[in-house]
């Protein structure tokens, strides 16, 4: 059985019908794919694809050259330094025209061809609920589309909707409804237009890397950058203007002389107050390292401020040697408040230190399992016994304690070294002869780094 097909849908269905016939005029496929960044000194940088917006920083590839396949350089810039509101209206002129002359054509026709089909299905329908459900997703489908798709042909596809919010108005009018909205189509235009500029020529990209060298904030890419340039002149020099590469290459050889000297001036500039701050450090001298650090301040901004990440580096180190030689002042001080309590200990301790230096030739010849003879082995016993008690009777500062723990431990050592020697000759047994040996080697050891360590409390403190 047929169906009535109501009057709007027939001029929904002529319009799709004439726009699917009618092709955009395709731009110039060689803008397809390069944008242009603009700096804020008007120099339009050539952009291999899109760039990236991170944070306070602009990221893209730069062009270098008019090869095939192009040279492309990455690029880091300031967000700063450019001028947004041109390289927005630049971007979004390239990306519709690559869009009208990549995709807008098939993108249109699938448009029109799923327009149609819902139409034809509306025209089959016998229910009229369904031919309005039909009817609503195609109105959504219309409504999203333009915003979708750079505003192409929002015109046309506005005039499609009008027809269709009419035949919608007649299938709700024929369900019963008498009071519905008119819900329209919201305009989504084109882009502005803007000139689109034609690739560039070999001598533009290296105009351009020069602009791009002066404003990056990154040394190690403005170098890389200037000396890609120079290589860029040297390969284009045959097919350019002499006076031209004449002064692109001066351009580039001051540029390039310009770092370098920026270079040297910061590297003196650094090992010359890193000298002055160890020196000052290794003296406690908190104020003398404050006084490199307004000098380096002052010294960075007469050079311009040109070598913001070396500076940084150089706070750091500077900080550190403060911190270094304020812990020092500190440890300095406290030690002068000891010194005192550290004279007395070692004057009642030094006896006992004495007496493990006239016992270390026994003790060596315990370790070596060579003797020494038994009345010898006696003697050495009783004295450093003698020692152990006048120990317990030092008077011992807090922080010295664990200084004097390892004098009594090499005492206790020793003694036990001769102990055990004397069992061994008592019986012969080598096993017991090779612990006396651990046991003295352990004294000796102990004994030394006692010693070691009483000498160095009795100095100042230095840093590490």
């Amino acid at each position: 059985m047929g169906c009535r097909v109501p009057r709007a849908w027939r001029g929904v269905l002529l319009i799709v019908v004439w726009m699917a016939s009618v092709r955009s005029v395709r731009a110039d496929e060689a803008q397809a794919t390069i944008l242009r960044v603009f700096l804020t000194d008007g120099t339009a940088v050539a952009s291999f694809g899109e760039y990236a917006r991170i944070g306070d920083r602009i990221v893209f590839s730069m062009l270098l050259g008019a090869g095939s396949p192009p040279r492309l350089q990455l690029v880091n810039l300031p967000a700063s330094a450019i001028d947004w509101a041109s390289t927005s209206r630049y971007a979004d002129a390239a990306r519709y025209a690559h869009y009208l002359a990549t995709r807008s054509d098939a993108d249109y026709a699938s448009l029109t061809n799923e327009v149609a089909k819902a139409l034809n299905q509306i025209a089959l329908a016998s229910d009229t609920h369904a031919k309005l459900d039909v009817a609503m997703r195609v109105r959504r489908l219309l409504a999203a589309w333009p915003a979708e798709h750079f505003g192409y042909r929002a015109g046309n596809i506005q005039e499609m909707a009008m027809l269709l919010e009419e035949a919608i108005s007649e299938l709700r009018a024929s369900t019963g409804e008498r009071q519905f909205a008119l819900n329209l189509v919201a305009t989504a235009e084109p882009p502005s237009t803007v000139m689109l500029l034609p690739s560039p020529t070999a001598s533009e990209t290296i105009e351009q890397g020069l602009a791009v060298a002066k404003t990056t904030d990154i040394i190690a890419e403005r170098v890389s950058l200037l000396q890609t340039v120079a290589t860029l002149v040297d390969e284009a020099a045959a097919t350019l203007p002499g006076a031209w590469v004449t002064w692109a290459r001066e351009s580039v050889r001051q540029a390039l002389e310009i770092e370098a000297s920026i270079e040297r001036q910061y590297g003196q500039l650094v090992r010359r107050l890193l000298g002055l701050a160890n020196g000052r450090a290794a003296r406690a001298d908190v104020r003398g390292i404050e006084s490199v650090v307004r000098a380096a301040r002052r010294a960075d901004a007469r050079l311009g401020g040109k070598r913001p990440d070396q500076m940084a580096a150089l706070m750091v180190e500077l900080d550190q040697r403060l911190d270094a030689a304020r812990r020092l002042r500190l440890a300095r001080d406290q030690w002068t408040l000891n010194i005192d309590q550290y004279r007395a200990y070692r004057r009642d301790a030094l006896p006992l230190f004495e007496q493990l230096d006239r016992t270390r030739a026994d003790l060596e010849q315990i370790r070596s399992l060579a003797g020494p003879d038994v009345e010898t082995l006696e003697s050495l016993l009783r004295r450093l016994q003698a020692s152990l008690a006048r120990a317990g009777g030092i008077r011992v500062p807090i922080d010295l304690q664990g200084l004097h723990a390892t004098l009594v431990s090499a005492l206790h050592l020793g003694a036990n070294a001769a102990r055990l020697r004397q069992a061994a000759a008592r019986s012969a047994s080598l096993p017991q002869a090779w612990d006396a040996s651990a046991a003295a080697a352990g004294s000796l050891m102990l004994s030394g780094r006692a010693r070691s360590e009483l000498d160095r409390l009795m100095r100042p403190p230095e840093l590490p």
